[in-house]
């Protein structure tokens, strides 16, 4: 897996080549053409171009160029949007800055770990305008506020099976009754799967991931509830995650790794977090919340070490065992 697919996986993040703008031409003789051509692209290939950003903000240069190309994915408008949003004029010129960058810091190794927090700005930032471009999407759903329902769902999952009374009496701490908060999980839940608009999910979801974290529950609870800080749109996961380690990285990428060769084969992940690792589905929560931020810290060495481990694991897991029987 390779520093794209990597950041892909981890972040969403999507990284476009550069797109090109080209103005109509007059129309030359051959040879007048060709040397043109030739002269143009040699004053292009040594001319640096910073466009006006500061080149010792690796961070921000991250940002933005993740928020450009995300803009590119999404149609001209929003491309000639963001190009304009940070002072390039187009294209061409976006594709400058970036091989000047490229070519002065590619090998600084400040540079690539800002890639991973400057990626993590741009995610935040599309989050936080789908949400200001809708007023409703983080309002409550009868008297229900997506905090209420993330600490409610968190501290629900502590509850034994059929525990109708200590449902009640947990909704009465929140001054919701059953049928209110019923309703309001099935809205919030379609909002968190709303296909139309992945960012304004991404938002509901990230928002949810905070507050359910900062419940916390469980035997981890004390690391979800740390890590709850970074998480959110207006988490910043660079700080690192709070605390000491809930278990190793490599017990980390095992569970994970375990989780998609289960899914694959049609096993309850709750079920086989029990019996394989001792964790319930509230554990792995609160650790993935530690970890997924400690790796943002320096993504280089967890990149190596998350390639390394989950290479190992994937060959331990793809063959369920003779009693992985328990079937979804």
């Amino acid at each position: 897996m390779g520093i794209g697919d990597f950041l892909k996986k981890k972040l969403g993040v999507v990284t476009p080549a550069a797109p090109a703008v080209t103005e109509p031409e007059p129309e030359l003789d051959e040879q007048e053409e060709d040397t043109d051509a030739d002269a143009s692209a040699s004053d292009d290939d040594d001319q640096e171009d910073f466009g006006g950003w500061d080149p010792d903000d690796f961070e921000e240069y991250w940002f933005r160029v993740q928020r450009i190309s995300l803009g590119y994915s999404k149609g001209e408008a929003e491309l000639a949007k963001q190009l304009a949003r940070f002072g390039l004029t187009d294209g061409n010129q976006f594709s400058r800055v970036q091989n000047t960058f490229n070519g002065r810091f590619g090998s600084d190794s400040r540079f690539m770990q800002a890639m991973m927090t400057g990626s993590q700005r741009a995610q935040q930032d599309l989050m936080q305008e789908a949400a200001a471009a809708r007023p409703d999407l983080l309002a409550p759903i009868g008297g229900v506020s997506i905090e209420v329902w993330a600490k409610v769902s968190a501290r629900k999952m502590q509850l034994k099976a059929g525990d109708a009374g200590g449902l009640g009496k947990l909704l009465a701490e929140f001054g919701v009754d059953e049928a209110t908060f019923h309703r309001a999980d099935q809205g919030w839940q379609a909002k968190m799967r709303q296909a139309d608009d992945p960012m304004a999910a991404a938002a509901v979801a990230t928002e949810y991931a905070k507050h359910f974290a900062a419940a916390g529950q469980g035997a981890y609870g004390a690391t979800g509830q740390a890590a709850s800080a970074g998480l959110g749109l207006g988490g910043s996961a660079a700080a690192g995650a709070a605390g000491g380690e809930p278990c190793t990285f490599e017990r980390f990428v095992e569970i994970m790794t375990a989780q998609g060769a289960w899914s694959a084969q049609g096993l309850d992940i709750g079920t086989m977090l029990q019996k394989a690792f001792g964790f319930t589905i509230m554990d792995y929560s609160n650790i993935s919340a530690y970890w997924s931020q400690k790796q943002q810290t320096d993504w280089q060495k967890y990149h190596s070490l998350y390639t390394q481990h989950e290479a190992k694991f994937k060959a331990k897991y793809s063959q369920p065992s003779a009693d992985d029987d328990l079937a979804v």
